[in-house]
């Protein structure tokens, strides 16, 4: 700020709060407070400070917590805490009550983490922090790069197999990441993207519908009574193991007037907990799976073991073989599988969709 000049007189600084006791340095007001008012409140906090002693010495006989006293608690600027200070640290029971404190900066109830609530404070003249839980910087730079590079990739693949690029999806997996990174890699060409989780995806939907060519796709397992939901946003849906989850999609997509692809997921380690159908049952589920109204059955879907040691590739041409066994090309075109570390060697062996996260995004948190 730059100093006032001689014939110049500091304008009175707004009264954005009333006044607080002892004065609270944090530049809401501009008033000295009271010497009478100043003792009373003093011998306030002594008595708040007194009751905080006796109350942390009871819960330490039952919790045997170590005790936190008004009288030697410091907080991150070294300073002890005033009275307002005190009110904002939460009880010992504020977790049983959904963590709600009291902001005295602010005056309003909030709910949070119960956390140290005097060294969160800002210090004046410092500019506003980061809301808590959010990261602090997104490099979309940096994932616009690196999306670039997958694309490259994915051609460079598939000119090795003697296919063309455009021959090869790529559904950029963004469970978890934020609007701005999705965005960023919308700007570097990209617009499929794969959601596991359906309120997440819908919240995403929502929020770039401006976007109007953004492709969204379904990954993973779902639940029958999220189907009307996900029908509203998805146009893909990798994970298709059953009939009874095909019929409930069919009767939300007939409902809306639209219609929804379906890959089946395979289940081709044995692997319960990732979903899919046995591979015995596959002639089954696709020949129930097609006579179902505004459905249509695309292709197949697979999630190898994980094993970092090991080549996928052996999963992937099992995959393909058994596409080939149930009609091949002509009636299953597409084959969703492969990941960031091995949509190359997936590609290899004939994926039409690989299914890449970590690659554009980097490690979730």
């Amino acid at each position: 700020m730059a100093p006032l000049a001689a014939d110049e007189t500091a304008a009175p600084l707004p009264e954005l709060l009333p006044d607080r006791p002892g004065g609270s340095g944090w530049g809401l007001n501009s008033h000295a407070p009271d010497p009478s008012a100043t003792s009373a409140i003093k011998a306030k906090e002594r008595s708040i400070s007194d009751m905080t002693d006796r109350c942390n010495r009871s819960n330490n006989r039952a919790s045997e917590k170590p005790a936190v006293s008004s009288k030697n608690y410091t907080n991150s600027r070294g300073s002890r805490p005033t009275m307002w200070h005190m009110l904002a640290q939460p009880a010992d029971n504020d977790e049983a009550h959904g963590g709600v404190t009291h902001d005295p900066c602010e005056r309003r109830f909030v709910h949070e983490p119960v956390r140290d609530r005097c060294t969160s404070l800002p210090t004046p003249g410092e500019p506003n922090a980061q809301p808590r839980g959010t990261t602090l910087a997104m490099d979309t730079v940096a994932i616009s790069e690196r999306a670039r590079r997958v694309l490259d990739d994915i051609a460079a693949a598939a000119r090795v197999s003697a296919r063309t690029p455009e021959e090869v999806k790529l559904v950029a997996v963004s469970k978890r990441q934020p609007i701005a990174a999705i965005e960023a890699a919308y700007a570097a060409g990209l617009r499929c993207f794969g959601e596991n989780y359906v309120q997440e995806l819908a919240q995403k939907a929502q929020a770039l519908a401006h976007l109007t060519d953004v492709e969204w796709h379904h990954i993973g397992r779902l639940q029958r009574n999220k189907a009307n939901q996900v029908i509203r946003y998805t146009s893909c849906l990798h994970g298709v193991d059953r009939l009874t989850l095909g019929a409930a999609l069919s009767r939300a997509a007939t409902r809306r007037g639209t219609a929804v692809h379906v890959l089946v997921q395979v289940d081709l380690a044995g692997e319960p907990s990732k979903g899919g159908c046995d591979p015995d049952e596959l002639g089954a589920i696709i020949a129930g799976l097609e006579v179902l109204p505004a459905l249509s059955v695309v292709g197949l879907m697979a999630i190898p073991p994980a094993n970092p040691a090991a080549s996928m590739r052996p999963w992937f041409a099992q995959l393909r073989v058994l596409r080939d066994a149930h009609g091949g090309r002509a009636r299953l075109p597409h084959l969703s599988m492969g990941m960031s570390a091995d949509f190359r060697e997936a590609i290899a062996e004939g994926a039409t969709m690989v299914r890449v996260g970590s690659a554009i995004f980097g490690a979730r948190e």
